[in-house]
């Protein structure tokens, strides 16, 4: 049964007139008329009957169109509810970022998220990057955020900022006794360093630097965890390097000495793979975290923090 045939009966019984129905509904009379004599058909018994001030209901159709009412609520609720439930987002979405990254803006990434697109499981991940590409190839994540990369042309990728890298010393270390903001490869590499593995892109870049510069480093601990290596510093038992972004607030609260180490950077890179399907909720999860990086980072934008 075609449910305009029981929407135009209801309508020609509220109006109490075909002629009145018809304007409502927006279609000539006589195609209303053509349509009820089909539902009439389809039936097999008469549901109106003609009055001088307009049309009223047999009693077959004074039992149909109860059933008649609840059909078309019905359907309409359910029409409703389909095109909503389209609206809405679901699934789930997964990112993947550097340890010191990923506790600087996971938190506020989903508090965001997860009020606006309650219907979505997000999934953070920490790791190296070289972890996190092995990761989006494998369709672990959806979307990464990898440190000093030059990709192929199966990813979708986009320099989110460039950040500083310091040397940091406990307070009154000799490493700053002279005053400086800035130091050279050559100069620390007098002592000894707390560094990240040989596999982090970090560790990479700036060994490759000091190749360069033709310097020997002198490794005393490695980690990849800002907060043990800050405890290590506390601890002095070595000068550490770290990005600006994984003790920018230590930085403003003056716990450590700190110097930029000269003409060393980090450049993040939000990507993802070009051959996943595309998904609103991770679009959102890109677009949300893509802002929470620019709020969060645009009060230390100059030296430290160069944004897109």
């Amino acid at each position: 049964m075609d449910i305009r045939h029981l929407r135009y009966f209801v309508a020609v019984v509220e109006a109490s007139s075909f002629s009145r129905a018809a304007s409502e509904l927006g279609i000539a009379q006589p195609t209303l008329s053509r349509q009820i004599s089909a539902l009439e058909a389809e039936v097999g018994a008469a549901l109106l009957v003609r009055l001088p001030g307009g049309v009223g209901l047999t009693e077959a159709g004074a039992t149909f169109v109860e059933h008649a009412r609840v059909i078309v609520a019905r359907t309409g609720q359910a029409i409703a509810d389909a095109a909503s439930r389209s609206k809405r987002i679901s699934g789930d979405a997964r990112i993947g970022a550097p340890y010191s990254l990923g506790k600087t803006i996971f938190a506020d990434v989903a508090e965001i998220y997860s009020a606006r697109y309650p219907d979505v499981t997000l999934r953070f991940t920490e790791g190296l990057t070289h972890l996190l590409l092995e990761w989006l190839d494998a369709d672990r994540i959806d979307l990464a955020i990898l440190t000093n990369v030059r990709l192929g042309q199966r990813y979708r990728f986009q320099r989110l900022f460039s950040e500083a890298v310091y040397a940091i010393a406990p307070i009154g270390h000799d490493v700053a006794k002279g005053g400086e903001r800035t130091i050279s490869l050559a100069h620390l590499a007098r002592y000894p360093l707390i560094i990240s593995t040989p596999m982090n892109q970090g560790r990479k870049r700036l060994e490759t630097d000091a190749s360069r510069q033709n310097v020997k480093l002198r490794v005393a601990i490695e980690s990849e965890d800002p907060e043990t290596v800050k405890a290590l510093v506390h601890r002095n038992l070595g000068v550490a390097i770290l990005p600006y972004t994984s003790i920018l607030s230590e930085i403003a609260r003056g716990s450590f000495a700190a110097l930029q180490i000269e003409n060393l950077r980090h450049d993040r890179y939000l990507v993802q793979r070009q051959d996943r399907p595309p998904r609103r909720a991770v679009a959102e999860l890109r677009r949300i975290v893509m802002a929470t990086i620019k709020r969060q980072f645009r009060p230390f934008t100059g030296p430290n923090i160069r944004l897109n």
